[in-house]
């Protein structure tokens, strides 16, 4: 059984426009960046929700522990269900994701 870690893993503001306040595309701001900073160096865990994804840090493994990542609209799901979530779900997920499917 995870567990949920109590705060979310804070990632730069999202400044979706520059100074002179010509629109910045998502993909070229530092918050998106730092996401898939983060995704190339950590295990990450989407799930889909709304119009977008839910998306949670593996912070580790034994015992399992994910975290909040607060990106774009910082959507996330019931606690119980993260509860539920087993390390072999997170070696599935994994699994899947590098053939290109989603949970």
């Amino acid at each position: 059984m995870a567990q949920l870690a109590k705060t979310s893993y804070q990632l730069p503001t999202l400044q979706t426009r520059d100074a002179s306040r010509s629109y910045i595309p998502i993909k070229d701001t530092e918050h998106h960046k730092a996401f898939e900073r983060l995704r190339e160096l950590r295990d990450t865990i989407g799930f889909g929700v709304a119009d977008g994804y839910a998306w949670y840090l593996v912070k580790s493994r034994k015992p399992l522990v994910l975290q909040h990542i607060d990106y774009l609209d910082g959507y996330s799901v019931p606690a119980a269900m993260i509860r539920g979530l087993r390390a072999q779900d997170i070696e599935d997920y994994a699994r899947r994701s590098k053939m290109g499917f989603k949970f």
